[in-house]
């Protein structure tokens, strides 16, 4: 939803190429979905969340628990009028994906 958050993945993987969903539990890698499947199969996932406290899902009013929602300034098309020169520019609010980090959970 942000690509900053892939500029991120590809620090912490040390690679450009970065294939997503990726899961990281406590800072570390656990893998992709093949992995976490395995894990579960093995009975070994749960036990990697121990001491994380359960969520709600869908949890907050504003996301639904997404942690993104569409710009209220552009509504998400990531253009605005910019009244000084009579023309349409990228927001300044939003990212490339006319979204914005939900201000009430994150």
């Amino acid at each position: 939803m942000d690509s900053g958050f892939k500029e991120e993945l590809r620090r912490l993987m040390g690679t450009k190429e970065v294939r997503v969903p990726l899961v990281f539990v406590k800072g570390r890698l656990i893998g992709g979905a093949d992995q976490v499947v395995k894990l579960e199969e093995e009975g070994k996932l749960e036990i990697l969340f121990d001491g994380i406290p359960r969520g709600l899902a869908g949890g907050c009013e504003g996301c639904a628990g997404v942690r993104f929602m569409m710009c209220v300034q552009c509504n998400g098309s990531c253009k605005v009028l910019d009244e000084m020169q009579k023309k349409m520019v990228r927001c300044g609010e939003c990212n490339e994906n006319g979204l914005i980090q939900c201000p009430i959970c994150c």
